[in-house]
This record gives C-alpha cells, structure tokens and sequence, in this order.
C-alpha cells in the first residue's frame, strides 16, 4: 500500500511546461538508481548468511526496512531532484498519451523492487534447494512476479484504471477534467472498481475456488448462520510462500475471502473457520468502507483546509499558506504529510481494526471440539504469525493480540473504551471526508 500512495502521488504532481536540460544524464540517474536497489538487495543477503543458515529474528526484518527506506529516498529523488515526470511527459511529449506517460513513470519506481525480489529470492525459506542455473533462473523470476502480483494487485492496477480514465477523459474533453466534473469523472472508476476489485484480484492473483467441500459446506454455513454475505472462497496458491486470509468487496454478492495454500497447509478445518471468523469481523464491523474513509482523509483534509483558508482569504484565490512561501512547498507538505500519517496514523488505526476482528471473532465463533473458541481461535493466530513478537505496519504483534484479548474477554470496561476511540476516529474520518467532498462539489 505504501508503494500505491507513493505512486499515486507521483502520478498527480504536475509535469513542467518547459523541457529539462541534460535529459540523457536523468535516464542515466534513473537507471543507476534501479541497479543499486539490486546492489543493496545483494548487500542484504550476504549480511543474513545467503541460503546457507537460517533465517530469522529482528536482523532480516531490520535489513528488509532498510532497504524499504532505500527505496523510498530513490522514489523522492527521482520525483523531485530528476523530475523524472517531466522527463516523460515534455521532454519526451508523452503528457497528453493515454497510460504510456504513467507505465513509464512508474517502471523506474516498479523495476528496482522486480530486480530486488529476484535477488531476496535467496532468503525464501522455500527456495533452498538448487537446481540447473535454467531452473534457478526461472524460479527467480517465479518469486518476483508472485510479489509483483501482489504489488499490482493491492495498488498499482486501481491506480493506473483511475488514471486511463483521466487520460481518455483528456482526450475527450479537458474540460472535463476542471472543477465539479473532474469529481464525476474519477469517481467513476472508483465506483468501478468497489464492485470489481474482487474480480480483478482473482485473475491477477492464482486463485481457484475452495474444492474442500465438507470445508466449503462449514464455512459458507458460518457466515449464514450470521447473515453475512459471501460471494466466493477462493484459494490464493503461492507456492506455499505466504499464509493468510483476506476479504475484498463491498458488495455481498461479489464479496470474496481469499485464503491462501499455506494457511490450508497449516490450519485444520476448526482453526481455517476461526480465521474466516477474522474476516467476517472486518464485514461486520464495516472495516472495508472504514479503510477507504482512512485512506482518503489526507486528500479530504486537504481540500477541507484550502476550503477553509480560501473563505478567510478570499483574495488568495484559494491558495494555501504554503504556497505564498515557494511554488513547490504545498507539493513537498503534502507527501511529507501523506508518507507521516500513512505510517503512523493509518498503521495505528489498522491494528486497532485488527483488534477489534479478533474480539468479535472470539466472540461469535463456535468451538466443536469441547476446547474454547479462544482458545482454537488463539491456537490459528499463533500458527499464521508464527508467534511474531514485534509488531508490523498494519498487524499487531502476536503478544499484543493475546495481551488484548485476555483484557477485553474480561473486562467491558476496556472494550467500552476501546469501541469509544474507535467511533471517534471513525466519525471525525467520515465528518472530514464529507466536508472535504462538499468543498470540491461546490467548488470553494
């Protein structure tokens, strides 16, 4: 997700009019940044021993952040000191094509991560086994395009959908692209793809439907037992690789829960249930449209406080106080603000969601083998998080789901106050956003 944001951050700042000079010297910048992602991915795996020792604890993860850092100062250096949008969209006079100026823009910012999993490809616990340099070969390649359908999945193709339909919009009429109609226009594929997501997922992804059917049949009579409606149960094959659920959709009757090979490997049918029951958390407590309030707050607020300047000063045309200061300051404040409140404010607020799917998974399963749901749901988590003591960007750690858990299965205190910040949060979102729209609406 945080490549998606940087992406289509990247994507909105606006080209310059006026060609840059040393174009050859920029593609060469651009290039060099792609091969030292590579360098620094090989850096990572000579520190953590290749494939010959095992792998785990805090080290890999600290380097993987590392890198993850390494990557984005790349992506900020390529945006604002190559100008590398420009590059595509003036000095190569590709600004008014439709989706080729923003395939290119993003292929120095996607490549590097390409060329870095084919290099990780040596840490998978799952990749040890060496074959004929043909085969290594080959199943690197496997490895990064599954993580590149992951990328593609979760952020880069609704962000390019979004954007063909600006560009054909552009071609069609610019003007559709000013004022009130421009909200009309995007909010077209993004009414698309609320209802489509789940299918574009199932073909991006290698998915097939469950073919358990004593599994199928107990699950499916889960969620009817609680009047939640599911569409599909797919199976995510990733060669093993990840252990997971998911659910997309905001519509039942397209709604999909995703559940991957190495969760079916590892779970029995009782504990696969527990992690449906996760799922259905999110549902019931309306986690989908909760995210995407969350997601849209930045841009919201923007709108919201140039609204709210633009009324008391009325002879700024709307601009922002940053903006009297230097042309780029408001560009610089937003994606510096964007990157600080995706990392610590939508990370807090996702673990919290987390939370609040395992209480009210806790609470409506069903235990049939005479141990206590808790217990079964609890004996699923720790085999999926592997026990994981720290934290990571949008999960808890397993520690602090346990540690909630015991406090709020006997304490309605703690859950009465946990809910009130959760409501909080979720109506000072939805008030923003609403604002925020009706600003954009109306124009001010």
């Amino acid at each position: 997700m945080l490549i998606a944001v940087v992406c289509a951050l990247a994507l909105g700042h606006d080209a310059g009019t006026q060609p840059l000079d040393l174009c050859g010297l920029r593609i060469l910048l651009a290039c060099s940044g792609i091969v030292l992602s590579g360098f620094a991915a090989r850096l990572i795996v000579i520190a953590c021993g290749g494939n010959t020792t095992p792998i785990s604890g805090g080290w890999v993860r600290g380097m993987h952040q590392l890198h993850l850092g390494l990557w984005i100062a790349l992506a900020v250096f390529l945006v604002f000191i190559v100008d590398w949008i420009t590059v595509v969209r003036t000095n190569w006079g590709l600004g008014q094509s439709v989706l080729i100026d923003e395939l290119l823009i993003l292929a120095p910012l996607v490549a590097p991560w390409v060329l870095s999993w084919a290099i990780l490809y040596d840490l998978d616990s799952r990749s040890r086994l060496r074959g004929s340099f043909l085969a290594e070969v080959k199943a690197r390649l496997r490895f990064a395009w599954l993580n590149l359908q992951l990328v593609l999945g979760i952020g880069i193709v609704p962000v390019l959908i979004v954007c063909l339909v600006g560009d054909v919009a552009a071609l069609v009429n610019p003007d559709l692209l000013e004022g009130k109609s421009a909200l009309a226009v995007f909010a077209l594929p993004m009414l698309f793809l609320m209802a489509a997501y789940p299918g574009i997922l199932r073909r991006l992804w290698k998915t097939e439907p469950l073919s358990d059917l004593p599994l199928r049949s107990r699950l499916t009579q889960f969620a009817d037992d609680h009047k939640i409606g599911i569409g599909k149960l797919l199976v995510w094959n990733t060669g093993g690789r990840v252990a997971n659920a998911l659910v997309t959709g905001l519509v039942p009757c397209v709604r999909t829960v995703l559940f991957t090979d190495r969760l079916l490997e590892l779970l029995s049918d009782e504990e696969v249930e527990a992690a449906l029951a996760h799922e259905m958390g999110h549902i019931a407590k309306f986690h989908l449209p909760l995210r995407l309030v969350a997601l849209a707050l930045p841009m919201m607020a923007c709108s919201l406080l140039s609204a709210v300047f633009s009324m008391l000063n009325p002879g700024d045309g709307g601009a922002m106080l940053v903006d009297t200061v230097s042309p780029d300051a408001g560009v610089w404040c937003l994606v510096a603000g964007t990157l600080i409140y995706m990392w610590l404010g939508l990370g807090w607020y996702s673990r919290q969601l987390e939370h609040e799917a395992d209480l009210w998974a806790c609470i409506h399963m069903r235990a049939r083998s005479g141990e206590p749901a808790t217990g079964v749901y609890l004996r699923a988590l720790g085999k999926l998080t592997d026990g994981a003591t720290k934290r990571g960007w949008l999960h808890p750690s397993f520690e602090e789901r346990l540690t909630f858990l015991g406090r709020a299965l006997v304490d309605d205190g703690s859950v009465a106050r946990f809910s009130r910040r959760l409501r909080a949060f979720a109506w000072i979102g939805s008030v923003v956003t609403v604002l925020g729209l009706a600003s954009i609406l109306l124009g001010i």
